[in-house]
């Protein structure tokens, strides 16, 4: 516990989710506001229809 996944990690795990279309980029990073990401695939299983 208390372990931090370094930042070149995440960037990286992030960047082959979304190069592979698993998960989706709903607002780009701008300043020091972070990027929003979406799980379409789940987020259309939970709602029962296409949302995202």
């Amino acid at each position: 516990m208390g372990e931090e996944i370094p930042p070149t990690t995440y960037k990286r795990i992030l960047n082959v989710l979304v190069k592979n279309g698993l998960l989706k980029i709903i607002h780009e990073s701008s300043g020091r506001k972070p990027a929003i990401y979406a799980f379409s695939e789940l987020i259309n299983i939970a709602e029962g229809k296409t949302v995202i």
